[in-house]
């Protein structure tokens, strides 16, 4: 294989692009001798020691190896490029373009990064970190991209007591695109130059003056999530027997504006927000047709320095009195707690309070697609740090960038939270993937005990069948003491709840389909019960006259779907009557069961429309579920 090749499918692999960067750390590391003078000194006297954590890394020679590492890149590229191919010297001035990038960042000027961590009396850990730059080296646009100078953290002052995220950062956007125009100017992107200036032209002619808004940005944004323990809301959306009680949630985000433009810009394009004028501040409201459980009313305003975008009028309002001396985040016992001794001056800033993890820990908990269990929740709240509660504050010092955190886990805590995040998004959907397994073979099993109720009724029954479709045919196996357990008529993917021993089977307490009207006499093939469409994502139980239960990967919404699906099928034979009939009782059923909304009269009564879905469901072995597959008896 050609090395363009070869580097594209790397390029394509962002675990392989870490691992190179991280050999090309380690061996650039490894290659300082132990004489060599470091930035250890310059750097510990911004971490603590004696402390339960410390880690330095001397990185002087590991930035500069990236350089050479992009560079060394490029180069290969070019001689073993083929002549005249645009595709290989696009992917040349690629990396020509990176490599002034990281070369303008002043990335390359780094020379150690430190972190330690420290337990308090409190039982928090302060974590500190930092990534440092000798002085006079940090000219490139990455050092003064977050801020030149710390001060105040004025935002904080604007975030209400029901505040559980809040978090600001300095960025100096109008800095960082003109960087990025500067480099492609320098490495000779002229195309890309011209398009860039035509995407500002249309964008510009359609209300939106790139230049203007990033002249009116204030070099600051941030965001805020509120849960108001105060209203307590109640959610059904999971399970309306058990409904969900969480604190009214809302949610804000905000950047410093220099003067009204981009207010006045959303103001032209958003005719369905309405204008108004409160508290000093000006404002636009969308009015909401029907009230909602949770306090939602979009909401945009401008009030001193701060263009502010909130998701209710209530939260806007809490910002307000905020901003306005009234009660804010800072006046809470809890951020108190977590700000101690931390500085009072800084760049950006992040508040969590681990109310927010506990709110989505109560919400999954509601949801069984998301965890079968509440013990199961917490099981992964408490392994992968989820139960986090933490204040930092980021500085620019002018030996780099310095931050401080007061946390519930230490450094290496959080290192290994971060490390074990991705294997926590892994686990959660295997984990689900085998209960869901074991439900089918539950839910098989429950339709095998109904196939054997019904052979039992139809020996008592000259060789007949239930009569009626669904619930009502059912029924006769439960008040005859064929099959009593109403858990039975019960698949266990849902939530549907079993009827009460003693009372007649209803469709609200039954996950199973049921034809009726068959006898003895009929095909084998003819199925007589299965799965509602709701029950498993993509699949279906179903339990055929001759007793056997088949698994199959199917996706169908209505029981005509299902139906048609079996009829063309080579693995199954009808007679002209019995396929009539077939059709007769899956158009009854999704009527009477509302499976028929929105279908096509053409779909209810043909079904070669679907010839090629089940040509694909039913041709290939593979597709079929072995474990739910078994002997068919020979029939009378």
């Amino acid at each position: 294989m050609r090395l363009i090749s070869v580097l594209k499918q790397m390029l394509k692999s962002a675990s392989a692009f870490f691992a190179a960067l991280a050999l090309v750390f380690l061996v650039a590391s490894s290659s300082a001798s132990a004489a060599e003078q470091t930035s250890f000194t310059e750097l510990e006297k911004y971490l603590d020691k004696g402390g339960v954590f410390y880690l330095y890394f001397d990185g002087k020679d590991s930035f500069q190896a990236m350089e050479s590492f992009i560079e060394n890149i490029g180069n290969m590229i070019s001689k073993s490029s083929r002549p005249g191919s645009k595709e290989d010297a696009d992917a040349k001035q690629f990396f020509n373009v990176i490599l002034t990038f990281y070369r303008a960042s002043g990335l390359n000027a780094a020379d150690g990064f430190g972190m330690s961590s420290l337990k308090l009396d409190s039982g928090l850990y302060r974590t500190k970190s930092m990534l440092h730059c000798p002085k006079g080296k940090d000219g490139g646009f990455f050092w003064n991209a977050f801020g030149k100078d710390s001060h105040e953290l004025q935002a904080l002052k604007m975030m209400p007591p029901t505040t559980v995220i809040g978090t600001s950062l300095d960025f100096d956007a109008h800095g960082l695109w003109k960087a990025v125009k500067d480099c492609l100017a320098k490495d000779g992107q002229g195309d890309v130059l011209k398009k860039i200036g035509e995407a500002e032209d249309e964008m510009k002619a359609n209300g939106f003056d790139v230049d203007k808004v990033l002249a009116s940005y204030g070099g600051e944004f941030g965001y805020l999530v509120s849960l108001d323990k105060a209203k307590m809301i109640k959610l059904t959306i999971f399970n309306p027997a058990d409904p969900l009680e969480m604190p009214d949630p809302s949610f804000a985000a905000f950047m410093k504006v220099k003067d009204d433009v981009l207010f006045d810009m959303i103001a032209k394009k958003a005719i369905m927000l309405k204008p108004a004028d409160r508290n000093g501040a000006k404002v636009l409201t969308m009015a909401l047709p029907v009230p909602l459980p949770v306090s939602f009313q979009p909401s945009l305003a401008r009030k001193g320095q701060y263009l502010i975008f909130a998701s209710s009028e209530k939260l806007l309002d809490s910002i307000f009195a905020a901003m306005d001396g009234g009660a804010n985040l800072t006046g809470t016992e809890n951020f108190k707690r977590l700000s101690k001794d931390l500085p009072t001056s800084g760049n950006s800033f992040m508040y969590w309070d681990r109310l927010f993890m506990e709110t989505l820990l109560n919400v999954a908990s509601k949801n069984t697609a998301a965890f079968e269990s509440e013990e199961d929740g917490m099981m992964m709240y408490k392994l992968f740090g989820m139960d986090y509660e933490g204040f930092y504050v980021m500085q620019r010092s002018p030996e780099g960038l310095l931050c401080a955190i007061n946390s519930n886990k230490s450094g290496v805590s959080m290192m290994a939270a971060q490390a074990l995040a991705p294997l926590a998004g892994a686990l959660l959907p295997a984990l689900n993937s085998a209960r869901e397994k074991a439900r089918r073979i539950s839910c098989s099993s429950n339709l095998k005990q109904i196939g054997l109720a019904l052979k039992m009724y139809a020996m008592d029954s000259k060789d007949k069948f239930p009569s009626k479709n669904g619930a009502e045919g059912l029924e006769e196996l439960r008040k005859n003491q064929y099959l009593a357990d109403t858990k039975i008529y019960v698949c266990p993917s849902t939530d549907t709840t079993p009827g009460k021993t003693g009372e007649p089977l209803a469709e609200a307490g039954l996950s199973y389909i049921y034809l009726g009207g068959w006898t003895e006499q009929n095909s084998a093939d003819l199925p007589i019960a299965f799965d509602k469409p709701d029950n498993h994502e993509d699949f279906v139980n179903i339990l055929f006259l001759d007793g056997h239960v088949e698994g199959k990967q199917i996706e169908y919404e209505s029981v005509t779907e299902l139906v048609s699906i079996l009829i063309e099928s080579e693995s199954y034979e009808y007679s002209d009557a019995e396929k009539k009939a077939l059709m007769k009782k899956a158009a009854e059923i999704d009527k009477a069961l509302g499976y028929d909304e929105g279908e096509d009269e053409d779909d209810t009564v043909n079904p070669a429309s679907k010839q090629e879905e089940m040509k694909a469901d039913t041709k290939k072995p593979a597709e079929l579920k072995p474990e739910a597959k078994e002997e068919k008896p020979k029939t009378k």
